[in-house]
């Protein structure tokens, strides 16, 4: 069996569209293949005809609409007009804030980046010193239900810049519906992993 890098290259928008199909060799030679315009059936709008749409949106919306997802990014919207945005962000904010100066207090963490709330996101990623990242987050969830993201975060450079490549770290959000108790029950959990509790 014999695997090849294969392109695809959309050539036309015509009433079908039309795609060239191009396999590589070792020897970087390209070979086209030959091709039928390829075709859909039942799009919903036309469907006694066996051509795609040339109008828009049907050209490229064939099939069921995601209803599900319509109506929870309506009320998501609903949601962010009625609440404001600024007033979710503000809120974020302050448990950012309160996660950071609990964190200040701690001697075996090393917060990366700000410590305070200006131009920033409510994300907050730490390092546990004298342990394995991977291993204290995996206590948070187990021990005490908080969940994180741990590791270089897909982001390589990144962590080189903060220095904490490659053992990466451990990163916490905050969204609208966390409290302040939560906040401090993290804290806690995060203060006695340091202690080795």
């Amino acid at each position: 069996m014999h695997e090849y890098p294969v392109s695809v290259n959309l050539t036309s928008c015509s009433s079908s569209p039309v795609f060239s199909v191009w396999f590589h060799s070792s020897a970087s030679k390209q070979t086209q293949v030959p091709h039928e315009e390829l075709r859909s059936r039942g799009t919903g709008s036309l469907s006694h005809t066996e051509l795609t749409p040339s109008f828009m949106p049907d050209r490229f919306e064939a099939g069921t609409l995601n209803i599900p997802g319509i109506y929870g990014l309506s009320a998501a919207l609903s949601f962010l007009a009625e609440t404001g945005i600024t007033n979710i962000l503000e809120h974020e904010l302050q448990l950012t804030q309160t996660f950071l100066d609990g964190l200040q207090t701690m001697e075996n963490i090393h917060i990366c980046g700000h410590t305070d709330i200006q131009n920033r996101a409510p994300v907050v990623a730490l390092q546990v010193r004298g342990r394995d990242q991977a291993e204290a987050a995996f206590r948070l969830d187990r021990d005490y239900h908080i969940q994180s993201r741990v590791g270089l975060h897909c982001a390589p450079s990144a962590h080189q810049t903060l220095n904490t490549y490659p053992e990466g770290s451990i990163r916490f959000s905050f969204g609208h519906w966390n409290t302040v108790e939560e906040v401090y029950y993290c804290l806690h959990a995060i203060e006695e992993i340091c202690n080795g509790i």
